[in-house]
């Protein structure tokens, strides 16, 4: 059973940061939000918090609360912030009700537009290029999402507590993108872009394979047998980043 903790931690910190990747792949989205200057902060009673930030034609996603919100939403539990991913709540706001207009006309079209990608029906993924993007925000999910995982799901703990201190790169074959993860003495760390010493490197051959990888279609033993994911460095670390992501696929399914 999943933790409604450990998701809404996931919502925020690991699905939320992928409107940063959708303003820069859609144009459509880049239009929208081209005029658009508003912090938005989510926080969650005895829980996460997080804020999206949208000026100058560029989104950023981060965790804990923003620097003078301009619009603040609050959740009851755990269980509230998860029910409106699932679109089966509304959050409650204090602060910032001369923007609640945009905020149930404007802002859900940016976040249904990545509902679109990201639970994409067969002709929406006939794309290449919409793989390509689909994809990268499953690898940064995965990465930042284990991060979470280690730290806060029970379940896991004794994989976290097990894990060797170090960092892990992760990259598609040939151009990226990639994205790295850090534990440091019970810390974990995710970052996008590449590392500067990784201790251990997992990459794929392509976007195909990693797909297919987080989508439970290939055999990881048999893609590290014919080459399609090459880990290279210390895999101790590896066995256990891997290890936890098995347990991250239970929420994200």
């Amino acid at each position: 059973m999943r933790n409604q903790l450990v998701m809404a931690h996931l919502n925020l910190h690991a699905i939320l940061p992928n409107l940063e990747e959708l303003v820069e792949f859609d144009p459509e989205m880049t239009r929208l939000i081209g005029t658009w200057d508003i912090a938005i902060e989510f926080a969650v009673r005895a829980g996460p918090r997080a804020h999206v930030v949208i000026r100058n034609g560029r989104c950023k996603v981060g965790p804990g609360p923003a620097d003078r919100p301009d619009v603040k939403l609050w959740f009851k539990s755990p269980e509230h912030l998860n029910a409106m991913f699932d679109g089966k709540a509304k959050p409650l706001p204090v602060k910032g009700f001369s923007r609640l207009g945009f905020m149930s006309s404007e802002f859900p079209k940016l976040t249904d537009r990545l509902t679109h990608y990201l639970r994409g029906s067969d002709d929406v993924l006939r794309d290449p290029r919409v793989v390509d993007f689909v994809t990268r925000c499953m690898l940064y999910t995965a990465v930042f999402g284990v991060a979470e995982l280690a730290e806060l799901d029970p379940a896991v703990a004794g994989l976290a507590a097990r894990t060797p201190n170090g960092t892990a790169e992760f990259k598609i074959l040939p151009d990226g993108p990639t994205v790295h993860v850090t534990h440091r003495n019970g810390d974990f760390t995710a970052s996008k872009g590449p590392a500067g010493t990784p201790n251990v490197k997992m990459y794929f051959r392509d976007t195909k394979v990693c797909n297919d990888l987080l989508n439970g279609r290939m055999d990881a033993f048999a893609a590290l047998g014919r080459g399609d994911v090459v880990i290279t460095g210390f895999l101790p670390l590896a066995d256990q980043l891997n290890a936890m992501l098995e347990y991250l696929e239970d929420y994200l399914k």
